[in-house]
């Protein structure tokens, strides 16, 4: 029934929030291990260079203490991945863990509108359909009390042979109309169109308040959807940015003119911005997702 179609879609969404944090924890994960692999890089060629008396020893024991610190992340977040796993596998209707497939696409290559959007979810969403079906029903069950309260007429036809007798002419046709009312019957079906107005007028209403909230949450999930377009934008700017700064920031270290700090703090906000903008693009895929659920629909056709 369409409370099972709307159960079922439900389920749907549980189960895509579970992959999305599967894959935040990835992207997250996927940072934090190619920092790991700068980091260890870093500090070979520096001990080679405190070995030849270029670089201090103190910053061989920062590159040692940050790549410890970075490791211990890694090490966390492989934990959680395995619970993230678990989840999902869970959440699709299985015992075992899950391994996401996703092949980076996370956007739609349409741009929505309201009123679409609104008149769609009238025809697909399941609640709405179940509201309006039952509205029809009660105005068919309506029509059919008010219909029996009234006078109807009854028409019958006979045809009688008479052949072989002289008196009477070879054939007789009948014919009779008769009015059927009971008018005792009508006062019994007053009570019951009365009855049956009053509950297609709760249903009305119910559809009523249902049809704003469908809009709302319409609204709701395509703000966000906007919202996480334009974050893809701007974080893919600050990728740029943070890749240039540490271009930068590993000439002057090179050349003197930068600690080993300044050389860090650069690629942490490198690794941080390119985790930010992996973010975003589940958030523009987590948006399509629930503005799916708000219209009813598997895949939103943009107007």
């Amino acid at each position: 029934g369409e409370d099972a179609a709307r159960l079922r879609q439900l389920l749907a969404v549980e189960a895509a929030e579970a992959f999305l944090r599967l894959l935040a924890i990835d992207a997250r994960r996927d940072a934090t291990a190619a920092f790991v692999a700068s980091l260890r890089a870093r500090l070979v060629e520096t001990e080679a260079r405190a070995a030849a008396g270029k670089a201090l020893d103190s910053d061989v024991l920062k590159l040692r203490l940050e790549l410890e610190s970075a490791q211990l992340d890694l090490d966390g977040l492989g934990r959680a991945r395995v619970v993230a796993a678990a989840d999902l596998g869970r959440a699709t209707g299985g015992e075992d863990p899950v391994e996401p497939h996703w092949d980076g696409r996370y956007d739609r290559d349409l741009s929505p509108q309201l009123a679409d959007l609104v008149a769609r979810a009238v025809a697909e969403r399941p609640d709405l359909r179940a509201l309006e079906q039952r509205r029809r029903a009660l105005e068919l069950e309506a029509g059919a009390v008010r219909a029996s309260r009234l006078p109807r007429l009854e028409a019958r036809a006979t045809f009688t042979a008479t052949a072989g007798d002289p008196f009477r002419p070879d054939a007789l046709t009948q014919g009779a109309i008769a009015v059927a009312w009971n008018p005792f019957a009508a006062g019994s079906r007053r009570p019951q169109a009365a009855a049956l107005n009053a509950e297609r007028a709760a249903v009305d209403a119910d559809l009523r308040e249902l049809r704003r909230a469908v809009e709302i949450e319409i609204r709701d999930a395509l703000a966000r959807l906007n919202t996480a377009r334009a974050a893809v934008a701007v974080r893919a700017r600050g990728v740029e940015l943070a890749r240039e700064t540490l271009r930068i920031e590993g000439e002057r270290h090179r050349a003197g003119r930068a600690t080993t700090n300044d050389l860090l703090d650069a690629e942490a906000a490198l690794r941080r911005q390119q985790t930010e903008h992996r973010l975003a693009q589940l958030d523009v895929l987590r948006a399509w997702i629930h503005l799916d659920l708000a219209v009813g629909t598997n895949g939103t056709n943009g107007g």
